[in-house]
């Protein structure tokens, strides 16, 4: 019976971990080379509008071991201080930073405890960088995190622009140089239905903006973490299945019970899918183009491999490592939901 329970228990904490990656966007891609500033950013959404299905799309530049302060209670916390170039809600899942709000920022709750001594700080003002914001929301994060607008530091008071070479603030005679651009396909028709993309599109995206850089495309993460959060629906469904088969195949000579169980058989796929609430999908990136390119699945598997490599062996931002840890609680209480499964149903055979 406890083996069992906490079966239960191990499969909710893998479904909340697997809810909580809903991917924001659906590609990150980091520049080699060239960076893109402001001015090129507004140029960029300008000719994106342009297109047929255009792209969103978010900049964003990482300051890490970044300054926050209250000066009024004489409290400082150490952040990685995210600076933007559009909104917000294509990077974190909560409260959202309009691109036009120079003069607000969203934090983490461990920031906001740490300065404030609460959470409930929306509307709060803090100090980063010799500027003040008010605080408009606070981050499902487990990272200390600081989000603004770039706008703000694109010039001081001198009229000079304000670098972020390597990820570290400074004067001088350049604007915000962003490294990270964060994608997502646009919705499609009056039903508001998303498009699936492919990488095809992504590509042709950096070609149309000049721009050269490693793709990583998120939606596999939380592909990923949904996978091992359903281990535990799918051996249970298996074994209804394989004991519905074992029925129809004692049954054999008469139809009807064959019938019956046909359509038991039926209503059990269907009843999984409507609770798991999945979906099945082929994404387009795993349809060939041409049924005789038989090298198409190598290629395309490899291609993945890669750009999950990439996402693995990358420097990680707050947000990549705030989807990782999600992935590996769902992937460790899916597997150890199975595990208890298994172990208690050898109970109940021995005893």
């Amino acid at each position: 019976m406890f083996m069992t329970a906490l079966s239960i228990v191990l499969f909710v904490l893998a479904r909340i971990a697997a809810a909580g990656l809903s991917p924001t966007a659906d590609a990150e891609i980091l520049l080699a080379g060239d960076t893109v500033t402001g001015d090129a950013a507004e140029e960029m959404r300008m000719l994106e509008k342009q297109q047929d299905s255009p792209l969103l799309f978010t900049l964003w530049e990482e300051e890490k071991d970044a300054l926050v302060e209250n000066t009024a209670w004489d409290r400082q916390e150490n952040v990685s201080a995210l600076l933007l170039n559009g909104d917000s809600d294509l990077l974190f899942d909560g409260p959202v930073l309009k691109k036009d709000d120079t003069g607000g920022c969203l934090i983490d709750a461990l920031t906001a405890e740490t300065l404030f001594g609460s959470r409930n700080v929306v509307n709060s003002e803090l100090q980063y960088n010799g500027e003040t914001f008010t605080i408009r929301g606070i981050l499902p994060e487990d990272t200390p995190v600081l989000v603004v607008q770039e706008a703000v530091f694109d010039h001081d008071s001198a009229g000079n622009g304000v670098s972020f070479e390597n990820g570290v603030a400074g004067g001088g005679s350049r604007a915000v140089a962003f490294h990270h651009i964060s994608l997502r396909f646009p919705s499609e028709g009056s039903n508001g239905k998303k498009q699936q993309g492919n990488s095809s599109q992504i590509e042709e995206f950096m070609v149309r903006h000049g721009i050269t850089g490693e793709i990583s495309r998120q939606k596999g993460i939380s592909d990923l973490a949904a996978a091992f959060s359903f281990l535990l629906p799918v051996v249970l469904w298996s074994s209804l299945l394989g004991q519905t088969f074992s029925l129809m195949r004692k049954n054999r000579r008469y139809p009807v019970r064959v019938l019956l169980a046909a359509l038991l058989l039926l209503c059990l796929v269907w009843l999984f899918f409507f609770l798991t609430g999945i979906h099945p999908q082929i994404p387009e990136d795993m349809i060939p183009t041409r049924w005789s390119d038989f090298s198409f699945w190598s290629r395309w598997a490899e291609k993945q491999t890669e750009n999950f490599t990439t996402f693995l062996l990358g420097e990680k931002s707050p947000m990549a490592l705030h989807r990782l840890r999600l992935m590996g609680t769902a992937a460790a209480a899916g597997s150890g939901a199975v595990i208890c499964y298994f172990f208690s149903s050898l109970r109940c055979a021995f005893f």
